[in-house]
């Protein structure tokens, strides 16, 4: 095999990093977000901020984009009237609670969408700072708040889009609590 010759961007990054040390980073981002732009004409703020939108506007959309890993088919009626039901859940002039409950065969998605994906739909929404989810056990109830958090610190898309959502981390990078 013949030697891999380093791709220029690297090589640029790396010159930058020996001449600048840690304000290399933001330099590189710069220069990659520049680059990103001339290349396909997009702002990538821009193209973030539509996605954004879209998802903030549409539970299905959101779904779709940001855990797409778990909707492998298209919906059917079952599922669209659990989006349905979270939809009504946005109505900010009403105010008043609102309950849901579906009993459904198990791999139709309740857990994902109503426990996971809603939740955090809804808070971004700012519709809803407290939202109250009931498991049958403890355990169950843990492991749905695990999957919230696993997906915050995890899924690199819905961070991109959604900041706010970073966990803070400490001087180690260490996630705080």
């Amino acid at each position: 095999m013949g030697v891999r010759e380093k791709d220029p961007v690297i090589a640029e990054q790396e010159k930058l990093y020996k001449r600048y040390g840690a304000d290399v980073i933001q330099m590189a981002h710069k220069i990659f977000r520049q680059r990103l732009k001339d290349s396909n004409g997009l702002d990538p703020d821009e193209a973030m901020r539509t996605e954004r939108a879209k998802a903030l506007d549409d539970f299905d959309y959101f779904l779709k984009r940001y855990f797409g890993q778990y909707f492998k088919y298209e919906d059917g009626p079952a599922q669209q009237e659990l989006n349905t039901v979270v939809n009504k859940f946005r109505d900010k002039a009403s105010r008043k609670p609102v309950k849901a409950s579906r009993a459904m065969p198990r791999g139709y998605g309740k857990s994902t969408r109503n426990s996971l994906g809603a939740p955090l739909w809804l808070m971004l929404r700012k519709d809803w700072h407290f939202i109250v989810m009931i498991s049958s056990t403890r355990d169950s109830a843990k492991r749905l708040l695990n999957a919230i958090i696993q997906e915050v610190e995890d899924n690199e898309l819905l961070l991109r889009d959604f900041p706010e959502l970073e966990p803070a981390r400490d001087q180690k990078g260490q996630l705080v609590s």
